[in-house]
């Protein structure tokens, strides 16, 4: 096959996509409020969704059962443990709905965790010639069903350096609501002070759940660092320890924050 011709078929494909292909843009939608918290005496809230945009929009509406792995992973399983109503709904264009949540009964114990998954619906096809890719809003709220007496915990369990240069530690939550972890924060100090400092960004820790996190201990101000100081910030209470470095443990490269599952900083 000539050049030409390989030139040739690259036109013809790019002119099929712009002729007969489009891409239908997600809905922009708000939705107010953000998070929702069930308590005794206030067993219902309502959800208000509005259509950002000139064209009507249909969605589907259920509430998922809500934890976290230790490693991050949001996992979400059906449940019929709250009522929501409408579960199909469209929004017209500019418009608005409402969606009532509400349950019947409060457990005893810790605070229950769920999440309200609003899914938009894909649209009827423009045309029998068209090929139309759909970009869906797909959205989900945090739900808490608690007593009044539910009070967040924080700990740091497990803090330590291996001989890779990888410092570990692992965030829970042994109260029985959930907090917020702001941010995780990891400071190097030595005989002059503050060496360096690494900080990420956090997420829920819900009741009874844990969080670990994993830094990479490298570069010339790691090994000017003789102690670690690990930080938690929460929207609620807040949490440190120290944990000493021993010498020859810091590899090349910069200290980091990293996710195990994934590649590890170059050393």
């Amino acid at each position: 096959m000539s050049n030409r011709t390989v030139e040739y078929l690259r036109f013809m494909l790019a002119a099929t996509v712009v002729l007969f292909g489009t891409e239908a843009a997600a809905t922009p939608v708000s939705v107010s409020p953000t998070s929702v918290a069930l308590k005794p005496g206030s067993a219902s809230e309502l959800i208000t969704l509005q259509n950002e945009s000139d064209t009507a929009a249909r969605f589907e509406v259920s509430v998922m059962n809500w934890s976290e792995s230790a490693d991050g992973k949001t996992n979400l399983t059906p449940t019929k443990d709250l009522i929501v109503f409408p579960t199909l709904l469209e929004l017209p264009a500019r418009g608005s709905k409402k969606i009532r949540l509400g349950t019947e009964h409060f457990a005893a114990g810790p605070e229950q965790s769920y999440r309200l998954v609003i899914h938009e619906l894909p649209q009827p096809a423009a045309g029998q010639n068209v090929l139309e890719i759909q970009v869906l809003t797909n959205m989900t709220l945090p739900i808490f069903l608690a007593n009044d007496m539910g009070r967040p915990k924080i700990a740091i369990e497990s803090a330590s350096v291996d001989n890779t240069g990888t410092l570990s530690f692992t965030v829970v939550n042994p109260g029985t609501a959930h907090f917020v972890l702001q941010t995780a924060a990891v400071t190097g100090l030595g005989p002059k002070g503050k060496a360096f400092e690494v900080a990420q960004k956090g997420w829920y820790v819900l009741p009874g759940g844990k969080r670990t996190y994993h830094v990479s201990l490298a570069g010339e101000p790691c090994r000017q660092t003789t102690e670690l100081a690990i930080k938690m910030t929460t929207d609620g209470p807040t949490a440190e320890t120290r944990v000493p470095l021993p010498k020859g443990t810091c590899r090349d490269g910069l200290t980091r924050f990293f996710e195990p599952q994934k590649a590890e900083p170059a050393s």
